[in-house]
């Protein structure tokens, strides 16, 4: 039998995978807001992300662009989102931060 982990090191039992117009400004966006750390970037067709990820403290955030082809639409094309996402932070700076971006991206 094999020794793969259920859950791979370094990740949580749910991990949130992102679906947005413009994956790759969406990762500068939490590098600067949330000191985001990306670990992996697959390009695409058309300059689109088949799939990235970056750390934000010590949890995975997974995204892609949308590809409506496949039918991968993110808040913007759907004209809003039926998910949330809570960011725990002890520093008020971080938490000002999400204030906006939920402003910016919401």
């Amino acid at each position: 039998m094999s020794n793969v982990k259920a859950i791979p090191n370094g990740m949580h039992t749910v991990t949130p995978h992102l679906i947005c117009a413009g994956a790759a400004e969406a990762i500068e966006f939490y590098k600067k807001a949330f000191n985001a750390i990306e670990t992996s970037r697959l390009p695409g067709p058309n300059g689109r992300l088949m799939h990235a990820s970056v750390r934000i403290g010590d949890s995975t955030v997974m995204l892609v662009d949308e590809m409506p082809e496949h039918g991968a639409l993110g808040p913007k094309s759907l004209k809003g989102s039926s998910t949330s996402n809570a960011l725990r932070s002890s520093t008020r700076r971080c938490q000002f931060v999400s204030s906006l971006s939920r402003r910016r991206l919401g």
